[in-house]
């Protein structure tokens, strides 16, 4: 024993042989034989040497510490099998381990299959701040992948993925930390932690489907430009990214849009109409193309994708819809001095209205009754634009200065008349300076020229009016024909 414990195992080895057998040492010796054995390397020896010990019984007094030994050693061959009931016997007769075996036996537990008591043994290494809790929460998470537990998991895996003992664990943590973020909901953890990632692990194992997952939270997100560009950044996109492309083409050209690009936008648009995925968005990236034809001034691209989405029968998503839609080709057709179009576009929004329509079916209305009065058909104009009035929409003084118009075909009092009640009902309308006008023309046209010059007075010394010129103009005339030059 003195030997032994002075590490003169050659010497012990020697002493203890002579006594094995003997009854008063038996049941002591064989363990620090094989411990012996073990220290000088020679496992293989401590290994079938310990076996034969247990093999042979006997009541020996180390055996539960022989059966630990040999157990570790099986371990350390990778024979879980073997080593796990060793080890487990081990552990069921001790009233406390260390965790170097209870890691040994929680890991033969995870080689077998055996995931409830593999969890139970790992969740106890948990507090570990060293290599080994960080493998046990690496393989803790791993078994809750495997049991279908995936927010158990990534907590395990944030564990692992904030401590670097092992650099490789540690990719893999961080990886599936971010990953089940992201599946959990955890949009921006998940956000955060796979923009690191990849900028800590470029061109990783792990790559493609980082950034797949980014891209998916970054299109979720709305963050369609990063979304592109990390798109563009794939040498080969999987089918499923190919699948998302469209999305993030059309979420761009709307960005677009509100950010007043609408050549880059309508090119967005344009690519997703051309992308084989893009299935129902397509609809909708036609609706766009028309508003940007509008708003770009072209009327006949405006209206041919403007009928191209309502012929789709696409339901309303937004802004894009089908009232906006007809409003669109409506307002194109205007520009275009098709009153007739026009008319069917806008009546197709509304054919009623009341203080309840919100605004683009009220202006909706007003425009109908528009096409009417270019149409000549003053008796429909006159009747929608007495709607507008009794329900005094907001262009109710619009429709006044229309009705004003009408009557000033057959009765030129009733036009002043009706010009006159929009200063008066009206006093901040925008109109009021062109109802100064009108009404000084139509004096100067029956020729009461000096009823005119008030009316021009007032438009001259009203401020900023691009009426002043000819407000001017007209007055020297007013004077003059009124023998007042």
């Amino acid at each position: 024993f003195i030997s032994y414990y002075d590490k003169q195992y050659d010497e012990a080895l020697k002493a203890f042989k002579l006594v094995e057998t003997h009854d008063d040492y038996k049941g002591v010796v064989p363990y620090y034989i094989a411990e012996i054995y073990y220290f000088q390397g020679k496992k293989d020896l401590a290994l079938s040497y310990g076996e034969s010990v247990l093999n042979r019984g006997g009541g020996l007094y180390y055996e539960k510490q022989l059966k630990l030994l040999i157990g570790q050693l099986y371990f350390e061959k990778k024979d879980y099998k073997k080593a796990l009931p060793l080890l487990e016997d081990y552990v069921n007769s001790s009233s406390k381990v260390s965790k170097e075996v209870l890691y040994e036996l929680s890991f033969s537990y995870y080689k077998e299959g055996m995931n409830s008591k593999a969890i139970e043994g790992f969740k106890q290494l948990s507090n570990e701040r060293d290599s080994m809790g960080q493998n046990s929460m690496y393989l803790l998470g791993d078994l809750y992948l495997k049991t279908g537990e995936k927010a158990n998991a990534r907590n395990a895996f944030q564990y692992s993925a904030f401590n670097s003992s092992n650099a490789l664990q540690q990719k893999v943590s961080r990886f599936n930390y971010a990953k089940l973020s992201y599946e959990l909901g955890y949009q921006d953890v998940a956000l955060k932690e796979m923009r690191s990632y990849l900028k800590d692990y470029p061109n990783s194992e792990y790559d493609n489907e980082a950034k797949e997952i980014l891209v998916s939270l970054l299109t979720n997100t709305n963050n369609f430009q990063e979304a592109l560009a990390l798109y563009e950044s794939f040498g080969t996109p999987t089918v499923s990214m190919q699948r998302a492309y469209p999305r993030i083409l059309y979420g761009r050209g709307i960005e677009l849009i509100n950010d007043q690009q609408l050549n880059a936008a309508d090119e967005m648009m344009s690519k997703v109409i051309g992308n084989q995925y893009s299935g129902s968005t397509v609809p909708y990236a036609n609706f766009w193309k028309s508003e940007i034809a509008y708003r770009t001034q072209r009327y006949d691209d405006a209206i041919r994708f403007g009928n191209v989405y309502l012929q789709s029968g696409a339901a309303a998503q937004g802004e894009a819809n089908p009232a906006a839609a007809r409003y669109n080709v409506g307002y194109s057709w205007l520009h275009k001095e098709n009153y007739q179009n026009a008319l069917a576009s806008f009546e197709a929004i509304t054919k009623t209205v009341s203080t309840s329509s919100n605004a683009m079916t009220q202006d909706a209305y007003v425009r109908s009754a528009d096409c009417y009065y270019m149409l000549k058909d003053f008796a429909k104009a006159n009747t929608m634009y007495d709607q507008v009035i009794n329900s005094a929409l907001p262009q109710a003084d619009y429709a006044t200065y229309q009705k004003a118009m009408i009557a000033g075909v057959k009765n030129g009092a009733e036009k002043i008349r009706l010009l006159n009640s929009i200063a008066r009902n009206y006093p901040s309308s925008s109109l009021v300076q062109d109802v100064h006008m009108e009404i000084a023309l139509t004096y100067i046209a029956d020729e009461k020229f000096k009823d005119a010059v008030p009316y021009l007075t007032n438009i001259i010394n009203s401020k900023d009016n691009g009426l002043k010129p000819k407000a001017y103009l007209k007055l020297g005339l007013a004077h003059y024909n009124s023998d007042n030059n």
